[in-house]
């Protein structure tokens, strides 16, 4: 009979009452009670993890759920209506008591002398208890490293237990001594309110978080933006979660996710107008732009003065006491007024502004109160190709320092005080506890394809850990050599000298951020991968104009965004002023890597190249030569790298991922600008893995050759886009085809947005396609134009 029960009627019974399955409270409070009586018989000797386990997760199931009658003798004595009875467990209340009360001593003593199968005992009542799982481990806790559960170090707490992510004065039980100038009764409000976090209690078989009931988290924090990534990943998409209040105050509302170790805190907008708090702006910002540059600092002036009234109009601009003569770039801070709204006394908005020497580039951030702490937020970048991230909207052209690029973003953005919700976890006491750090407020800092493939965390210590986002989670791009397995993103700061008291969090830092190779995706997993190197992120951004990283740099901008470049060091980078060699180059957008190789000529001479890991053999090439052949090849066709190979052959590297259109940049439709928009989705969807077009030059130096439709396509188009009339006329007969592939179709449609170019050859270059394509059909490359009215215009 024993045998059948624990192998056949136990299990069935925990089946029932799986949470996923049974949503009926009382018929799993008869189901638990049946669990506890199964063990009424049962001897210390035969004690064992499930044993306990059942026994303490029905008992505090049933204290939780059901409502045992206050009368000893008779359940129904509590209804006043006989022919409605309460929900009944079938067996005697007095039963249930005495079985429990019967094994607490045997309980504890088993938990006491067998410390891992009480650390899951823990776990599992943490689950029955929330309603988050059975008690039975799932696959995703198998993988989360168990707590260790103890009883608070005090006579009179025995067999309350809580886990080692509690304070330490609570697990040893210090926290009972009364504090100076503590009265009895703030002393009992103290340690029986405040104290505990998350406690079984063995005793009276009760669970609490911070002596409060659980509830379910409300609906507006199951919505917001920076709660998503939390509920679709560790709450596994849930429409509720339980949780229990742990404070409140006037400001903040604190809950704590009961059985995930995430806490919640919602905190409410701060009112208080910063421009009248003196700190608010860094107080070592004192000169005043452009009245107190020195001599050496006039490039700030250069690149800024004459768009400052246009971008940030009526805004004062400080500047800190350091020289920045000879820096890369330059900070500046300053206040700009909010519109008027009603009653608001949130006047001014905080700017930042950040300065690029060369190639000049102003980028402009505001600062935005989350949670009590002052982060910025992008809002506006005067060259959208150097910016680590791409602002959303339209980007339109604009000229600064003598500079035509295409900006992003509105520069003279306010804010205006609004919610916030700040997401902590304790996952184990080693890692302590975590604080969310939203994307938003890293775009700008790093290349937004590392904001995008990682999760950030800011640990204690104020050093932040990237997790990779799963791809089950998000269809987030792959990233480099090794991004099969699982790496982790580790920025450590490194804070300059001198405190900053005025809570604005003005402290200046500088980031190491380093890619580490990982033998497992787990997050509470610290099992380093040795057999890869630790890579160290390079900024170019911010190198000094001239160096060979800003260099390198600039030609890679070229073929995307420097949101999109990754250039890596694998020497031991300690300092983030440290010179280190580049190793590797990661284009994730465009599917592009290359790694820097020592070659030995054979004249003796050794050359170090970048040789690519998606075309064997071919490495960047440094000849000015053969930059100066190729440009007469492509004309005003700018974003390429050439590539060659050990016999001097040549190789344009175009990216097709980028959508070409034209812009006219005046009036009169002869001068254009190309305007590549790197971020349409499907139009990189539609170009499959391989992103990049190669072209071979000819031999004869005096053409490409196109080894593919689309490769043809895309080469006529860019011609056609830069008003290279010849050149498309030649390729027309090589640009057909009865079948388009998506990638083809999608190069081909873009015709259609170069109708308006009214050039004579443009008029005959279309003319002849339309002869061309004539005989394929109405199904295939049907043109978008009248054949009469080009014969019209072009006569």
């Amino acid at each position: 009979l024993r045998k059948t029960l624990d192998e056949r009627v136990i299990p069935m019974l925990e089946y029932w009452i799986d949470p996923i399955r049974c949503k009926n409270v009382d018929a799993s409070n008869l189901v638990h009670a049946h669990l506890i009586y199964l063990f009424k018989n049962y001897t210390y000797e035969e004690f064992d993890y499930r044993s306990i386990s059942v026994l303490l997760t029905s008992q505090v199931y049933l204290s939780i759920n059901h409502r045992f009658s206050n009368k000893a003798y008779d359940d129904l004595a509590d209804s006043s209506d006989p022919s409605k009875p309460p929900p009944s467990i079938q067996i005697a209340q007095s039963e249930i008591f005495d079985i429990i009360q019967g094994k607490r001593y045997h309980i504890l003593q088993y938990m006491k002398n067998n410390p891992e199968d009480a650390d899951a005992a823990m776990e599992a009542v943490v689950r029955i208890a929330t309603g988050t799982g059975p008690r039975a481990l799932t696959d995703r806790q198998k993988q989360m490293k168990q707590r260790r559960w103890k009883s608070i170090g005090h006579p009179t707490c025995y067999g309350r237990f809580v886990p080692d992510t509690e304070d330490e004065k609570l697990r040893d039980g210090s926290y009972r001594k009364p504090k100076a100038g503590e009265n009895f009764e703030k002393w009992m409000l103290r340690v029986t309110t405040k104290e505990v976090g998350i406690e079984v209690n063995v005793q009276i078989s009760e669970f609490t978080l911070q002596n409060h009931k659980m509830m379910l988290l409300d609906p507006t924090i199951m919505k917001h933006k920076d709660f998503q990534h939390t509920r679709e990943t560790v709450l596994a998409d849930a429409t509720d979660v339980a949780c229990a209040e742990v404070v409140h105050t006037t400001n903040r509302y604190h809950w704590r996710l009961v059985g995930q170790r995430y806490d919640v805190m919602s905190w409410a907008p701060d009112k208080r107008n910063y421009h009248d708090i003196k700190g608010a702006l860094n107080r070592d910002y004192t000169r005043k732009f452009p009245t107190s540059l020195r001599p050496g600092e006039t490039w700030i002036a250069e690149v800024l003065l004459e768009k400052l009234p246009l971008i940030l109009p009526e805004v004062t601009l400080f500047m800190s006491a350091n020289d920045m003569s000879n820096m890369p770039y330059a900070h500046l801070m300053g206040w700009i007024q909010n519109p008027s709204k009603g009653d608001s006394n949130f006047t001014h908005t905080l700017k930042e502004v950040m300065v690029s020497h060369n190639p000049p580039v102003i980028t402009v951030f505001n600062v935005k109160e989350y949670g009590r702490r002052h982060l910025r937020t992008l809002e506006y970048t005067s060259n959208m190709s150097l910016c680590l991230h791409e602002v959303s909207g339209e980007p339109y052209p604009d000229r600064v320092g003598g500079v035509l690029a295409m900006s992003g973003g509105i520069p003279m953005t306010t804010v205006t005080p609004e919610p916030s919700l700040i997401i902590t976890r304790a996952l184990n006491s080693e890692m302590g506890t975590q604080t969310h750090i939203p994307s938003r407020f890293l775009a700008g800092l790093i290349p937004a394809c590392l904001v995008e493939k990682y999760i950030f965390w800011q640990s204690e210590d104020d050093n932040i850990i990237g997790y990779e986002i799963s791809n089950k989670i998000e269809n987030v791009s792959e990233i480099g050599v090794d991004s099969e397995s699982s790496t982790r993103l580790k920025i450590t700061l490194a804070k300059h000298k001198g405190s900053d008291n005025s809570g604005f969090c003005n402290t200046i830092a500088d980031g190491l951020v380093q890619r580490i190779a990982m033998v497992d995706s787990e997050e509470e997993s610290e099992n380093v991968d040795k057999n890869r190197p630790t890579l160290t992120l390079l900024n170019i951004a911010t190198a000094p104009a001239g160096s060979l990283l800003k260099q390198i740099g600039m030609l890679l901008s070229r073929l995307d965004n420097l949101s999109q470049v990754l250039v890596w060091s694998e020497s031991e980078v300690v300092d983030a002023q440290q010179p280190c060699s580049i190793d590797i180059i990661e284009l994730p957008r465009v599917n592009l890597s290359f790694r820097a190789k020592r070659v030995e000529k054979i004249d003796g001479s050794v050359e170090h190249r970048l040789y690519s890991n998606d075309n064997d053999g071919l490495y960047i090439s440094t000849s000015t030569n053969a930059r100066d052949l190729v440009e007469k090849l492509l004309g005003s066709i700018d974003h390429f790298i050439v590539l060659q190979n050990e016999d001097n052959d040549l190789f344009v590297l175009i990216p097709g991922c980028a959508l070409p259109r034209r812009l006219h940049v005046d009036g009169s439709h002869l001068s254009v600008q190309v305007l590549l928009d790197r971020r349409n989705q499907e139009w990189i969807n539609n170009m499959g893995e391989i992103r990049c077009y190669l072209y071979p030059v000819h031999s004869s130096k005096s053409f490409l050759i196109t080894p593919s439709l689309a490769s043809s396509m895309y080469l006529m188009v860019m011609y056609f886009i830069t008003g290279a009339y010849q050149e498309v006329y030649k390729m027309v007969e090589s640009c057909v085809s009865e079948d388009l592939t998506s990638e083809e179709l999608q190069i081909f449609n873009q015709l259609e947005f170069l109708g308006n170019d009214n050039h004579p050859d443009a008029h005959a270059c279309r003319l002849k396609l339309s002869a061309v394509t004539v005989g394929l059909g109405e199904s295939a490359m049907k043109c978008p134009w009248s054949v009469y009215e080009e014969m019209l215009e072009y006569v």
